[in-house]
């Protein structure tokens, strides 16, 4: 029995959410060389030959939109895909143990706000006022902000909450929502001086040009704080509570409520452990990010995952942050000019240590790929950092044609990892569930985000009565 998402998570589920996490471990542990295994080092390490046979048999220069629905957890296989067993058990495991990725739809518009003096609907519905907020924010970011908002707004409604801290709020574009939409007092805290300071540049000019088209209908004691202050990620969050008195100016006794949009590598376990230790957090409300930035004091968090040995190398975490419904579709549309760069990026590996051993895994620069782009030209761009000059003849040598005439294969190969991308990050995500419901305290993980726009797109949130 897997974790539903829509369900409250409390102690009564603890028992099946430990047994969800083992079997995700011991998948793991299966095909923990595949997960942990770069791209990059594919001719290198001759990684196609690593694959079981029957594997290689059924996929060696598969089409790419068939292998697209093979990667699909929500697509059907079709009569004439012939796979074997192994992959087959494989694929259904992932789909039983995953957790749901679709988007579950957040209603929040019948809530009546506890804080009404503060809250004014036909401010959050005027045109003026949206325009103020969402111009130069793209699209990925103005739907997670929007969301993530009412995801508040609902949870500062249930604990009767309505002081909020915006941990990592770069511009303040979801300090500002918070605060002149909702109503919220909110203290928006970046570690970035430059960028608190434009966040509060920001504020002003919204402020200047909403005085055109209100008369008194924005509170204008209503402001974000903004705070420069580096959360430091090896602690229980502490100098997040010095913050928050100067933020408010009160006393020690201010409750508040917890939001992370991304919150980067140890961050995002930091407020965990302040959500746990001070009963002045009343709820929390993360989107986890850059989990190949973890290190001890992020992973593992739980008693049940610490007492296992649940350890996660680095190259598996970082597949876990990889966008897959974005790579399905790249798939389903046949974007061969995308796809062959893994097969490109691997045969320029595999020259680089054949010029210099000691150059092996270097830094190489990011190349975006268009249309008709060669690999020499790839060559010279991404090598452009290294100091050294490929030779025509060493591109254009017998062994890496036969290398880029394969490519179709690279992009199984990375494809397969990307399919057990998310099990990485429900391995994590289970852990914080664990250590949430060993604190006593309930919460629920939530598909908030289109996966297509924002492949994070699992919120964590708990909440005290």
């Amino acid at each position: 029995m897997t974790l539903n998402t829509n369900k409250m998570l409390n102690k009564e589920n603890k028992v099946q959410i430990e047994i969800q996490s083992s079997m995700c471990y011991k998948i793991y542990q299966q095909y923990g060389w595949l997960l942990n295994a770069y791209v990059s080092d594919y001719y290198v390490s001759d990684y196609w030959r690593q694959l079981p046979q029957s594997w290689r048999d059924s996929l060696e220069n598969l089409k790419p939109e068939v292998l697209a629905s093979i990667i699909d957890p929500a697509a059907a296989l079709t009569d004439f895909q012939i796979l074997p067993l192994s992959l087959l058990s494989l694929r259904q495991s992932l789909i039983y143990l995953s957790l749901p990725r679709a988007q579950e739809f957040l209603y929040v518009d019948q809530l009546k706000p506890t804080y009404s003096l503060l809250y004014n609907k036909n401010v959050m519905q005027n045109k003026h006022f949206k325009n103020c907020f969402w111009k130069r924010i793209k699209m990925k970011k103005r739907h997670e902000i929007q969301l993530i908002a009412k995801m508040c707004y609902k949870l500062a409604n249930e604990t009767q909450c309505n002081y909020i801290v915006d941990v990592g709020s770069g511009l303040g574009h979801l300090s500002r929502v918070l605060c002149y939409m909702y109503g919220f007092r909110v203290c928006a805290l970046e570690a970035q001086e430059y960028l608190t300071t434009e966040a509060r540049k920001l504020d002003d000019l919204m402020e200047n040009k909403m005085k055109n088209y209100f008369d008194g209908s924005i509170n204008n004691k209503l402001r974000v704080t903004h705070l420069n202050v580096k959360v430091k990620t090896n602690c229980d969050g502490s100098d997040i509570l010095e913050a928050v008195k100067e933020a408010f100016s009160s006393n020690d006794n201010i409750q508040f409520g917890i939001v992370g949009l991304h919150p980067c590598g140890n961050l995002g376990p930091t407020l965990l452990r302040l959500f746990k230790h001070s009963s002045r957090v009343k709820f929390l409300n993360i989107v986890g990010c850059c989990y190949m930035k973890l290190t001890t004091p992020g992973y593992p968090l739980s008693t049940y995952c610490k007492q296992n040995n649940y350890d996660l190398q680095y190259s598996a975490r970082e597949v876990a942050c990889h966008a897959l419904e974005a790579y399905i579709a790249k798939l389903k549309v046949g974007d061969f000019d995308q796809l062959k760069v893994h097969a490109y990026r691997a045969a320029l590996e595999k020259l680089i240590i054949n010029r210099s051993p000691s150059m092996y895994h270097s830094q190489v620069n990011s190349v975006k790929c268009t249309d008709g782009l060669e690999f020499a030209e790839y060559c010279s761009k991404a090598t452009s950092n290294l100091g050294i000059e490929l030779s025509r003849s060493e591109m254009d040598s017998l062994e890496i044609r036969n290398y880029l005439d394969d490519w179709r294969n690279v992009v199984v190969f990375y494809s397969l990892r990307l399919m057990m991308a998310p099990l990485i990050e429900n391995i994590i995500m289970l852990d914080r569930v664990l250590y949430i419901l060993e604190s006593g305290h309930h919460c629920e993980v939530t598909s908030l985000f289109d996966p297509k726009l924002s492949p994070r797109n699992q919120i964590l949130t708990a909440k005290k009565y």
